[in-house]
C-alpha cells in the first residue's frame, strides 16, 4: 500500500531544490551559443517551428527542409514549441545556425529554454524524491539523496544545454518510480504509464527501444523464475503501449521513406563500427583501458607510468586510434560490400554472435568506462551505492534494486553497441545519489534511519 504523501516535506524540499537550482543558474556562465551536436537539434528545431517539417537544412540557409529521420524528434519538437511563443529564442538560433564557425555577435536569448530545462530538471529530483521516499518511507533521506543528487551539477549542466539528456532524465526517473510503484502494487495501470514512458524516452534516444526489448526480457524471465507467470500479462500490457506511441512516428517513416524505421541515415552504423573497432584490442590496452577510463585522472596517470602502445590508440584524437580507423577499417568495407541497410544485420550475425567471445571481453573496459558519471561526484556514489546494497536487508534491498535496475541495463546495453562515454549513462546519478544520502545521513544523523525490511517496498 502507498504511504500517505507527506505533502509537507514535499513541498519544502520542492522549495529547497528550486532554490538549489536557482543558485546553480545564476553562479554558472549561462546557456552558450549552440555547438557540435547542438547545432543539429537547434537545425531540427527552426525547421519544425518555421517549415512543420522534421528535417536539416545542410546549404546554411535554412530554407524548408527535407524530411529525414537522422534523428528521434521529441527533443526537437520540445525546442520547437517554445521557438513559437519566444521570438528571441528563434532569431539566437537563427543566428548561431547561420553563422557557424563565425564569431557574429550573435544573441544569446535563451530565457524561455533554460527556464523550461531548468522546470525539467527540478522535475528529476522531484522524482527521485518520491522514489526514494516509496523504497525507504523517510522524507529527510529523500531529501538528502534529491539536494545531492542535485550537487552533482548534471542537472544544472543539461539545463543549460540544446541537447536531449535534459529531456530523457525526466522520462527515465519516471520510469524508475513507475517500476517501483508497479512491483508494490501489482496494478496494470502503472504497466500502461511505463510502456508510455518508454516509447517516449525511445522517441528521445532511439536506443530506448533496445532498452525497452532487454527490460521486458529481464522482467519475463524473472517472472517465469519466481513463479508467477501472471506477471506476463503486465509486461504484455505494458508493450502494448510502448507499440501504440511509437506508432505515429513509424507511420511517418513508412509514409516518408518506406520503411518504418525509428531512424535512417547511417548514424547507427557509424556508432556501432566505432564500438566494434574496440574488439581489436590488445591484452595490453584491454587493461590498460580500465586505468584510461578512470574519470578525470585515469588517463594522466596511464600515460605517465605505462609504456605508449598500452594507450595510444585509446587517445581518440591519435591517427591511429580506435575511434579514428573505425570508418576506413570497419564501416567502409562493409558499406562497399552490402547495401547500407544491411549493415546491422551483418555485424550483429558476424561480429556480435559470430564472435561472443570476443565482444564480451571488450565489453567489460568499455562497461567501467560508462559507470563514471559526474567524475568525482560519481566515484564516491559509485562506492557509497554498493555500500549500501550490502547493508541493506530484505525489501529495502529488493526496493533499490527494482530501482537501479533499468540504469544498469543502459549501461549494459550501451556496452555493447556504443563506445559508451559516461554522459550516456546519465541516469546512474539518481542511482548514485540514493547511496551518497544515505552515506550522509549515516555520518551526520545515524538515528534517522533504518536498514531493516520493514521500510521497503515489496
Amino acid at each position: 500500500m502507498i504511504r500517505s504523501w507527506p505533502w509537507g516535506h514535499f513541498a519544502l524540499v520542492s522549495v529547497l531544490l528550486a532554490g538549489l537550482l536557482f543558485t546553480q543558474s545564476l553562479i554558472s556562465s549561462g546557456m552558450e551559443s549552440p555547438d557540435a551536436d547542438q547545432l543539429r537539434y537547434s537545425n531540427y528545431s527552426i525547421n519544425l517551428a518555421n517549415h512543420g517539417v522534421f528535417g536539416l537544412s545542410h546549404d546554411g540557409s535554412l530554407a524548408k527542409a527535407a524530411p529525414g529521420n537522422a534523428n528521434a524528434p521529441l527533443y526537437p519538437l520540445f525546442v520547437a514549441i517554445l521557438i513559437k511563443f519566444d521570438a528571441g529564442l528563434q532569431a539566437s538560433l537563427l543566428c548561431a545556425l547561420e553563422n557557424v564557425g563565425v564569431d557574429r555577435g550573435c544573441p544569446a536569448d535563451f530565457g524561455a529554454l533554460v527556464v523550461a530545462q531548468y522546470t525539467l530538471a527540478l522535475l528529476c529530483l522531484l522524482l527521485l524524491w518520491s522514489s526514494c521516499w516509496l523504497m525507504f518511507g523517510n522524507p529527510v533521506l529523500a531529501s538528502s539523496v534529491a539536494l545531492l543528487a542535485g550537487l552533482s551539477g548534471i542537472y544544472a549542466g543539461y539545463a543549460e544545454k540544446i541537447l536531449t539528456e535534459i529531456l530523457l532524465l525526466p522520462l527515465f526517473a519516471a520510469v524508475q518510480l513507475c517500476l517501483l510503484l508497479l512491483v508494490q502494487s501489482g496494478r496494470i495501470y502503472w504497466a500502461l504509464l511505463i510502456g508510455l514512458l518508454m516509447g517516449l524516452l525511445t522517441l528521445t534516444r532511439p536506443e530506448g527501444l533496445h532498452l525497452t526489448l532487454l527490460m521486458a526480457v529481464v522482467l519475463v524471465l524473472m517472472a517465469l523464475l519466481r513463479g508467477r507467470p501472471g506477471q506476463l500479462r503486465l509486461i504484455a500490457a505494458g508493450l502494448l503501449v510502448f507499440i501504440i506511441t511509437l506508432s505515429p512516428w513509424l507511420v511517418r517513416n513508412q509514409l516518408q521513406f518506406g520503411m518504418p524505421s525509428l531512424t535512417t541515415g547511417g548514424y547507427g552504423e557509424t556508432i556501432l563500427a566505432y564500438r566494434l573497432s574496440f574488439n581489436r584490442m590488445t591484452d595490453q590496452e584491454w587493461a590498460t583501458a580500465f586505468v584510461y577510463w578512470l574519470p578525470d585522472f585515469g588517463d594522466k596517470v596511464a600515460q605517465n607510468t605505462l609504456p605508449e602502445p598500452h594507450y595510444r590508440r585509446l587517445i581518440s584524437d591519435n591517427p591511429d586510434s580506435f575511434i579514428a580507423t573505425a570508418k576506413a577499417d570497419i564501416l567502409q568495407p562493409a558499406l562497399d560490400s552490402m547495401p547500407r541497410e544491411a549493415v546491422l544485420g551483418y555485424w550483429l550475425k558476424n561480429e556480435i554472435i559470430g564472435k561472443p567471445l570476443s565482444h564480451l571481453r571488450a565489453c567489460l573496459p568499455i562497461f567501467w568506462r560508462g559507470i563514471w558519471v559526474a567524475k568525482y561526484w560519481g566515484i564516491i556514489g559509485l562506492v557509497s551505492y554498493v555500500w549500501l546494497l550490502f547493508k541493506l536487508q530484505g525489501r529495502q534491498r529488493t526496493a533499490l534494486l527494482w530501482f537501479s535496475l533499468p540504469a544498469w541495463l543502459l549501461v549494459i546495453l550501451h556496452a555493447g553497441i556504443s563506445i559508451n562515454i559516461p554522459r550516456y549513462n546519465l541516469p546512474l546519478v539518481p542511482v548514485y545519489a540514493v547511496g551518497w544520502g544515505w552515506m550522509v545521513m549515516k555520518l551526520f544523523h545515524p538515528g534517522a534511519i533504518s536498514a531493516e525490511s520493514r521500510d521497503g517496498t515489496a
